[in-house]
Order: C-alpha cells, then sequence, then structure tokens
C-alpha cells in the first residue's frame, strides 16, 4: 500500500505562488519606471475613467482625470552676434586708400569752361545757355567813319543758344540796335534805357549797328 506524498505537493504549491507574486511585482515595477522615463522626457500622459469605473476595480466616481506634471520649457540658447570686421564693405577702406572727405575735397569737382577770346567774352554768359550778357554804349575816340566816335563794348560776343544779350545806353544821345539781316531792330533808345534781345538758333553770326551813327557796329556769334 503506497501513501500518498503531500509534502511535495504543498512545497509546488506553495513555489508556484512565489513566482506568481514575483511576476506581478516585476510587471508593476516595469510599468511604473516606463511611466517615470516618459514624464521625465517631456511625454504628457492623461488617464482619465467614466463615471462609475470601467468593471475593473472600483469605481472612481467621477474623479478628475490623472495627469502627469507639465513638461519642462526648454532653455533658450543665445547664439552671440559676430562683430562686423573693420573695413569690409569698403573697398577703399580695404586697400587703405583714404576717402574724399578725409582729403578735404567735394565729391564732385566742377571745372569751369574757360573760352578763348579775352574781351569777347564779357558778361554773365556759359556754356549752359540761357545767360545775360549785357553791353554798354560808350563814348570812344572820333573816326573818319563815325566822327562822333561811339561804340558798342563789346563789339564782339561769343554767347550760346538760348542766351540773352541787354544793350544799356548811358550817354545823352539816342542809339539804336539793328541787325544788318533785319531779325531785330531797338528802334531810338536815350539816355537810361535798355534793350534786350534773346537768340536761340545756334551756329549763327549776327552783325548789327546803330543807325544814327553808320560806325558804330557790333557782332555776335552764337554757339
Amino acid at each position: 500500500m503506497k501513501v500518498p506524498l503531500k509534502r511535495p505537493l504543498n512545497l509546488f504549491s506553495k513555489l508556484r505562488h512565489r513566482l506568481s507574486t514575483i511576476k506581478w511585482s516585476l510587471l508593476l515595477i516595469t510599468t511604473a519606471m516606463f511611466f517615470l522615463s516618459a514624464s521625465q522626457q517631456g511625454c504628457n500622459w492623461t488617464v482619465s475613467m467614466p463615471p462609475g469605473g470601467t468593471g475593473v476595480g472600483p469605481p472612481l466616481g467621477g474623479s478628475p482625470p490623472i495627469s502627469s506634471p507639465p513638461p519642462q520649457p526648454l532653455a533658450q540658447v543665445t547664439i552671440p552676434t559676430i562683430p562686423p570686421l573693420v573695413g569690409v564693405g569698403s573697398p577703399s577702406a580695404l586697400l587703405g586708400i583714404p576717402s574724399v572727405s578725409a582729403l578735404g575735397l567735394s565729391p564732385i569737382a566742377t571745372v569751369p569752361n574757360k573760352k578763348k577770346g579775352g574781351a569777347a567774352n564779357q558778361g554773365n554768359s556759359s556754356p549752359g545757355g540761357g545767360k545775360t550778357v549785357k553791353v554798354s554804349i560808350k563814348k570812344g575816340t572820333p573816326t573818319a567813319t563815325d566822327p562822333s566816335g561811339f561804340v558798342f563794348v563789346p563789339a564782339k560776343l561769343n554767347i550760346q543758344k538760348g542766351d540773352t544779350v541787354v544793350w544799356s545806353n548811358p550817354t545823352a544821345v539816342n542809339h539804336t540796335v539793328t541787325a544788318d539781316d533785319g531779325s531785330f531792330d531797338s528802334g531810338d533808345f536815350g539816355q537810361g534805357k535798355t534793350f534786350k534781345q534773346t537768340f536761340n538758333q545756334s551756329g549763327v553770326t549776327v552783325t548789327y549797328k546803330c543807325q544814327d551813327h553808320p560806325g558804330q557796329v557790333g557782332t555776335i556769334n552764337v554757339a
């Protein structure tokens, strides 16, 4: 007759119970470590339960959802700015060439246009045109052609297109400014009076005279 072995059976039962306990403990520890690691990395886990529970465990009774702590904001990193290099963007500075202002010069230097001809260019005429040139009537030395001795000063003009010539009479007698081609005629104008004429055609030469004094003549060259 065999006697049943109850001791070995109890040993195996206790061993299974302990292994089951260790298994669930490891599962709980692993789950807790997972959620802890995810929370530290900024993951937002929210667990919510409907009112009355889900049938597993006691109902939560509408308690608020369990949320993980809010993620921490990332630290701002400030990138320092690099100061500009001295002379970059200025070729003259890179080559060591002084600026125009440092030399005391104006940015644009203009050179006056001087024409030859001396007294023939007297007045305010310039290559730009549109200027006023003055001619005066004076008493000169009497000649056989004109015993009165009156002359135009200057008697010869070089002007530009668009310039205006103004004749003035400071003498006590009347004079005229009459073009030989008939393009203009002042008629008699007395002491203190003036006559002016604008020349709008370039490349011409106009000769004129005083009809009261045959030797009183003048020439105008329009460039």
